[in-house]
């Protein structure tokens, strides 16, 4: 049974931790006594949600038959500032520095973790669901990015 105790999320804390100050990044780690660990990464040097942004627009530029869907998705993102990031397709929604952060988050939780649901006979059995957040639903995401006068 999926199940985050308290030692699970104290495991972790400390690896994120250090991962935040290399990024410059502000992330915390939740779900104590809950089937889920959550990070919520609230504020950072990284432009998160530009960078996902983008990747819909270019998508929809490409003309493929999702576009309508990923344009009305980046309207809305970014007006919300908030996104929940589908652990299973990072590469679809990221490139570049923010790829690379949000990788080395889903690697610090997937330490420890074990899966062995079968979807087919719909079998869920793991250690526990993670999931990741760029802001939240009440609080948007803080793009600390240090500006230059030459980009």
């Amino acid at each position: 049974m999926a199940y985050v105790t308290s030692e699970i999320i104290d495991s972790k804390r400390d690896a994120l931790k250090a991962l935040n100050k290399q990024y410059g990044m502000k992330a915390t780690l939740s779900g104590k006594n809950t089937s889920t660990i959550k990070v919520t990464i609230s504020a950072g040097e990284i432009d998160l949600i530009g960078n996902a942004v983008r990747i819909m627009r270019e998508e929809f530029l490409s003309g493929s038959f999702k576009a309508q869907m990923y344009d009305k998705l980046a309207d809305d993102l970014e007006k919300q500032k908030y996104i929940q990031v589908n652990h299973y397709y990072i590469d679809s929604y990221f490139d570049g520095l923010a790829l690379e952060y949000i990788k080395k988050v889903k690697e610090i939780l997937s330490e420890g973790h074990w899966d062995e649901s079968d979807i087919m006979t719909d079998y869920f059995h793991c250690s526990y669901y993670m999931s990741i957040h760029i802001g939240r639903w009440n609080a948007p995401y803080i793009c600390a990015k240090a500006t230059s006068s030459v980009e």
